[in-house]
């Protein structure tokens, strides 16, 4: 008889990008985050994720996709830098992922408008893949912008608030040097361009200034390709999407919610192989 734990736990943080809370009493509030991928988290909701199954008599099986950050102080207020850390490990699917990463990211305001503002956000650091057994060096350079209405990186709400609408653009290109791997064919540089799109619709339960939301339909999309790549590898043009519906339970002091998603294709840089599957997830927000 096989017995099944499933643990979940999704981003930490606020709503709007670089808001920042009042009390300074509580560091872990204002200067941690989790996300499942760090180099856009001041304006994507990409969730960690966590599953473990524990069968009786046979190996226990893995679900981990989960990135932590530190806000490292500064005076800026048009800049922010943190410490991050990332593991993914996913012993569920056909192949295999395993990977982890250490590396400073950063976000800044370079160019404010009329109508709209221009931003940096990304990271650079270092990477292990314990599946290719390989050991890179990589950065993530990404450009969006955020519109004084919304739905660009602001929340666009309906006339009536009882809905809201959330749209997540980014474009920009990673770089990624191997420098030693099990098979010599994958050492070499890499420098992808790639974009990313996500959408989020909710539907509001509560209308007040702090809106919570009751359900949430979301799709987030990456594309790449290898515009320069000095490796013995092909990679071609690579993607990855996730789509999924979350119902949410409880919106203080932690958010807590139900959902399931779809997810397809590939992240060479987490060591995420081209697959298809279906999750279902209970869901953590803080």
């Amino acid at each position: 008889m096989r017995k099944t734990i499933l643990y979940y736990f999704l981003l930490f943080g606020s709503n709007v990008a670089f808001s920042q809370p009042l009390d300074r009493s509580n560091w872990f509030e204002r200067n941690i985050k989790i996300r499942q991928s760090m180099e856009t988290a001041e304006f994507r909701e990409v969730p960690a994720q966590f599953q473990i199954t524990l069968p009786k008599s046979d190996s226990s099986s893995w679900l981990v996709n989960v990135g932590v950050s530190m806000n490292l102080s500064s005076k800026s207020t048009r800049w922010i830098s943190s410490l991050i850390a990332e593991y993914h490990k996913n012993t569920l699917t056909a192949v295999e992922q395993h990977n982890m990463q250490a590396a400073y990211g950063f976000s800044g305001l370079i160019k404010r408008g009329a109508k709209k503002s221009w931003f940096l956000n990304g990271n650079a650091g270092y990477t292990y893949d314990e599946i290719s057994r390989s050991h890179s060096l990589m950065g993530n350079f990404l450009f969006t912008f955020m519109g004084d209405r919304g739905p660009i990186n602001t929340y666009k709400f309906a006339s009536d608030t009882g809905s809201r609408f959330y749209i997540s653009p980014f474009l920009g290109f990673q770089i990624q040097e191997t420098m030693q791997a099990f098979d010599e064919a994958s050492q070499g540089l890499l420098l992808r361009p790639l974009f990313t799109l996500s959408a989020y619709f909710d539907i509001i339960r509560k209308k007040t200034l702090t809106p919570d939301p009751l359900l949430r339909i979301a799709v987030d999309y990456t594309g790449r390709t290898d515009l320069v790549n000095s490796t013995n590898i092909d990679e071609g043009y690579t993607q990855l999407l996730q789509s999924g519906v979350e119902w949410f339970l409880v919106d203080k002091p932690i958010r807590v919610s139900l959902g399931g998603s779809f997810n397809y294709g590939s992240d060479p840089l987490r060591g995420l192989a081209k697959q298809q599957y279906w999750l279902l997830s209970l869901n953590l927000y803080k």
